[in-house]
């Protein structure tokens, strides 16, 4: 291998581990919200949306779509783009035993467009 891959070789390493490391952060997040809802009594899938042109997560539940916890994005959008973050949190969250996640990049609700993750817990 060249000097030039072995340096490429590390930044893509560096970089999928820094990614990693995001997803892991949100994940906890997740399992937090997750956590409450369980002591709430809710049991249903627990929704987690990025509006279009937001740099929030918010966690959304119910047919109203109330939102009670936001995580912040601000830092990690800088680095990654946004479907690079919910591919990895999506890998990380399935990796994990009894956990199925949704993943749509498409969504519409609040007649507004963004990314909807939704995480069943079996």
């Amino acid at each position: 291998m060249t000097k030039a891959q072995e340096v490429r070789q590390r930044r893509i390493e560096r970089r999928q581990h820094d990614l990693t490391v995001v997803a892991e952060g949100i994940f906890d997040w997740i399992l937090d919200l997750i956590d409450l809802d369980t002591k709430k009594g809710y049991l249903d899938s627990t929704k987690i949306c990025l509006f279009k042109g937001e740099k929030k997560l918010r966690n959304i539940y119910g047919s109203e779509y109330k939102v009670y916890s936001i995580y912040d994005l601000s830092e990690p959008l800088k680095k990654f783009n946004k479907i690079e973050i919910f591919s990895k949190l999506k890998e990380v969250i399935e990796n994990e035993d009894g956990y199925e996640v949704d993943l749509n990049r498409s969504a519409v609700f609040w007649d507004s467009t963004g990314i909807l993750l939704e995480v069943f817990v079996k």
